[in-house]
Parts: structure tokens; C-alpha cells; sequence
């Protein structure tokens, strides 16, 4: 039998139960003749110069990857390896970055399905899919869910189901590329949150000014304030149309008396399509949720608050109508609101100022 190619041994029983062998050599630096010893499966003269430690040193980056996305925002990533030479005989392995990341920005994403904020997609890409739960239908929605999640769980895909406050975690990590929350530009790379600016670069510490000009002074921004004082009838009303380019929206709706339960509750229609974004069809959400529309994220508090509350951070990408629904009319609740203007876009904020008395309902003229 050959010295050095292949290590066979016998069991703690003796030979009485045969020799086996793993198929691997001998070890390098073992004894097999006289000033002989096995390297790399061979049995040769011995020199100790075949066994100086080699340590690690890392080899070229390799190319970088595709973009993680084909249109918006994305990440690549480029690897190297430590094989330039590799570790030998005890030499120590490299150290330092093996993967690095970069930010890709890809042509803006066309309206459509490919306009849905990226975790909106992921979600949707389980949808009729109840993983066998008796609480799901079998024809189940997932849309994202926000309120709640830690930060540290930002980049795991958290999914609810809709129009539920149902919710799962249905995937470790989402996609590269995908944004941390709805109203930061951090962005997860492989599972882990990291930090990017407005110009959507990692590490980049470019922000946004007040009127969502990225890298912007506020130069730009003219404040400008007013109130409704309109009385409507019961059921739906038109409030306002907030401008497409409308950044640090806020709409408030102080109940009557302050109890949550004053029948009057804000919706939202994308004024392009005609749909409800929100409470739309006599369904009101009690509890907090982030609602997508052409790729910003309006967040909801919930009716069941004294303050119903809908704000965003990020320009929005269309016209959006807002309305109050009336259910039962009592006397001083209302809407009222502040406006904020940009240029070149027009910016505005609506918010809680002070309430007029013996308002029932709302109404107010375009503001497009």
C-alpha cells in the first residue's frame, strides 16, 4: 500500500473488524521513511523550507455585479478572495473587507406595478398565498407593514395582510436595495440597514431641505397658512387636491371633544385613478398602517385616535384628494390646515391649527 496517499485505520475492536479509510492522505510533516515525511501525498525528502507558514494575502477585487433592481434604486456588490497566495501550513488567513457595496441608480421606474415601492412588490410577489394559516384567506393581499417594527428588524420583510392588522414575518431579508422605512433613504444591504443620502448614495450625507429639495436650503420654501370653516352633510366630502411635488405633508383631524369615536374620519383618493387609498367604501382602519402611492409612503394613525393623523416626508409623485367622512354630524369637529410652497414644485403641509367652533363638515376648493 502506497505511503502518504490515503490514511487507513483500524477500530478500538482490533483488526478483527478490518481497516477503514476516509479517502484523505496523510497528514504533511508525517513520518514515513527514513529523513522522509509525507507532503501533499507524497513521501519525500525532508526539508523544512516545504513548511514555512505562507500567510494570506488578498487577491484582485472582482468585477462588480448587476444592479440589484432595473429601475430606481439598487446596490451592487464585488468580492475578492484570499488566494493571492492562499494560507499554507498556519499562515494566517486575510483580514478586511472580503464584499463591498455600492449604490446604483437606474432610470426612474415607469408608473405602473413597477412604481410600487420595492418591499410593496416583495410582499405582493406572496399574494394568494396563506402558508396553510387558518386566519388567512386563501386569496390574501400582503401589503408592508412599518408600524411596530424595530430598527434593528428594518430590513427583514415584515408583510401584513390587507385591510387586517394580521401580520408576518415572511422573509429574513429583503431585497438589496429596498429602502430601511418608509421616510428615510437608508437602504438594506444583505439584511443589514445602512446608511444613504437623498442623492441616494451609501455613506452619502446629503439631505433634504424642508421643501424635499435634496441638498437644498429652504430658499426656496414660502410658508403660507389657513383654515376651513365650511360646513358638509353627511357622508363623503372633497377637503382639498394636494399637488403632485407636495413634500412634509400632514393632515389632521381633531375629533369633537376629543374622543376618537366622533364619527368623522379622513380618506384618500389617487385623483388619477379614481381609487380609494384610504377608507375609501364606508371601511375605516382603526389601527396604524403606511399606505403606498406611486412610490411614497403616506402613514396612517389609525382612526381610533383623538388626532387622526396622515403624514409624509418624500414629495409626493401625484395628485392626491383628500376627503372627511361624515357619519354623524356633530358640532366643531373639523380639518384645518397650513401650506407650504417650493419652487419650482408646489410643497404643501396641512396641519392642526386652531379649531373653528360649529363646524360639522368640510369642504374647500382645489388647490392644484
Amino acid at each position: 500500500m502506497p505511503k502518504c496517499k490515503r490514511l487507513w485505520c483500524t477500530t478500538s475492536h482490533d483488526e478483527k473488524e478490518g481497516c477503514k479509510t476516509q479517502h484523505m492522505p496523510w497528514a504533511d510533516g508525517t513520518p514515513c521513511g527514513a529523513d522522509s515525511w509525507c507532503l501533499r501525498g507524497e513521501c519525500v525528502v525532508k526539508n523544512k523550507q516545504t513548511l514555512k507558514k505562507i500567510q494570506g494575502q488578498w487577491g484582485s477585487w472582482q468585477p462588480w455585479s448587476a444592479c440589484s433592481r432595473t429601475c430606481g434604486v439598487g446596490v451592487q456588490r464585488a468580492e475578492r478572495y484570499c488566494d493571492d497566495p492562499k494560507p499554507k501550513f498556519g499562515g494566517r488567513y486575510c483580514v478586511g473587507e472580503k464584499v463591498r457595496y455600492r449604490s446604483c441608480v437606474m432610470e426612474p421606474c415607469p408608473r405602473g406595478s413597477s412604481a410600487l415601492d420595492f418591499r410593496t412588490q416583495q410582499c405582493q410577489s406572496y399574494n394568494g398565498k396563506n402558508f396553510g394559516l387558518p386566519d388567512i384567506p386563501e386569496d390574501v393581499k400582503w401589503i408592508p407593514k412599518y408600524a411596530g417594527i424595530l430598527h434593528e428588524d428594518s430590513c427583514k420583510l415584515f408583510c401584513q395582510v390587507s385591510n387586517s392588522s394580521v401580520s408576518y414575518q415572511l422573509r429574513e431579508k429583503v431585497d438589496d436595495g429596498t429602502t430601511c422605512g418608509p421616510d428615510t433613504y437608508d437602504i438594506c444591504v444583505n439584511g443589514k440597514c445602512r446608511g444613504a443620502g437623498c442623492d441616494y448614495v451609501l455613506n452619502s450625507t446629503a439631505r433634504d431641505d424642508y421643501c424635499g429639495v435634496c441638498g437644498g436650503d429652504n430658499s426656496t420654501c414660502q410658508l403660507t397658512t389657513g383654515g376651513l370653516q365650511e360646513s358638509r352633510s353627511w357622508g363623503y366630502s372633497d377637503v382639498t387636491i394636494i399637488p403632485e411635488g407636495a413634500a412634509r405633508v400632514e393632515i389632521t383631524q381633531r375629533a369633537f371633544h376629543d374622543k376618537a369615536d366622533d364619527d368623522n374620519y379622513l380618506a384618500l383618493v389617487d385623483l388619477e385613478t379614481g381609487e380609494y387609498l384610504l377608507n375609501g367604501h364606508w371601511i375605516v382602519t382603526p389601527f396604524q398602517k403606511v399606505v403606498e402611492f406611486s412610490g411614497t409612503m403616506l402613514e396612517y394613525s389609525g382612526s381610533n385616535t383623538a388626532i387622526e393623523r396622515i403624514n409624509s416626508t418624500k414629495p409626493l409623485q401625484k395628485k392626491l384628494l383628500v376627503q372627511v367622512i361624515t357619519i354623524y354630524c356633530r358640532l366643531g369637529s373639523c380639518i384645518l390646515r397650513m401650506f407650504v410652497t417650493a419652487t419650482p414644485r408646489a410643497t404643501i403641509c396641512l396641519s392642526l391649527l386652531t379649531c373653528g367652533a360649529s363646524v360639522t363638515g368640510l369642504t374647500a376648493p382645489s388647490l392644484a
